[in-house]
């Protein structure tokens, strides 16, 4: 998994450890809702499950780091996640609310405050759900732009570097870089099309996955592991390479990058 990913998963831990420490304050808690009348000590079921959804979240995003359960369920868990995530953001507020707004009108209100409650309780269980489901999608979509950022920063970085040592006539370091390029397109494309960040995945299994995702098709596929090939060449054998064969991976290369571009935009 990528830094970046690392750094939005630890958000939810530091969250999960602060409610945590919250539980120190029951007692004081239990007291608060005695003293408005609220005897089914509502609030603090609602703190649990607010723990309960936090705790889910850090064990789906755990999951998220393994990658043949990523490559499966990476989409459903990321959007799970952050829907407990959001879920669990407004769950506690909404239940002071409910019960404030039920404990304020209960004299104002004909019908039996029981009632009224329920029915309270059901419109803005209802907004609520709906709500979670907003925040989760906003979520996901800052998630997907933040690492497609990432992704497009690092290919720049490696481009350049692929640059000067083709300047240098260094040609098996430069073919190392290149394929490096492709590998990071095709984790782009994957992400775009599919929602799901390989990250560090090794470039036969992203390879695997971009074919399985129609990402890349069967003439890609074999042009890209042809390149791959020589990459391997070019990193574990003292093999020299010549302008041609660098020319004729760039060739290839800017067409592969090209096809996935224009294949693959939502």
């Amino acid at each position: 998994m990528s830094d970046s990913n690392f750094d939005e998963k630890a958000g939810f831990i530091v969250a999960l450890f602060a409610a945590f420490i919250a539980l120190t304050f029951s007692q004081l808690f239990d007291r608060f809702q005695l003293f408005f009348g609220l005897r089914n000590y509502p609030l603090t079921w609602s703190f649990n499950l607010m723990l309960l959804l936090l705790l889910i979240c850090v064990y789906l995003y755990a999951l998220d780091y393994i990658d043949c359960i990523k490559q499966k369920f990476g989409r459903f868990l990321n959007s799970t996640g952050n829907f407990f995530y959001a879920f669990s953001l407004i769950i506690f507020p909404a239940t002071i609310v409910i019960h404030a707004i039920s404990w304020f009108f209960r004299y104002v209100v004909i019908i039996p405050s029981e009632i009224f409650a329920l029915i309270l309780t059901g419109i803005l269980g209802g907004g609520m759900i709906f709500f979670a489901y907003s925040i989760a999608r906003a979520i996901s979509i800052q998630q997907k732009q933040r690492r497609i950022l990432k992704i497009q920063e690092d290919e720049e970085k490696i481009l350049k570097q692929a640059e000067e040592l083709y300047k240098q006539e260094s040609y098996a370091p430069a073919m190392i870089e290149i394929s490096k390029v492709i590998d990071i397109r095709i984790r782009k494309a994957i992400l775009e099309k599919v929602n799901i960040d390989l990250g560090n995945t090794p470039s036969n299994i992203l390879m695997d996955f971009a074919l399985k995702t129609k990402v890349l098709n069967r003439k890609m596929y074999e042009l890209v592991n042809e390149i791959r090939k020589m990459r391997n060449k070019a990193a574990h054998l003292d093999i020299s390479f010549t302008k041609k064969d660098i020319d004729w991976v760039l060739t290839n290369a800017k067409d592969i990058l090209t096809k996935l571009d224009t294949e693959n935009k939502q």
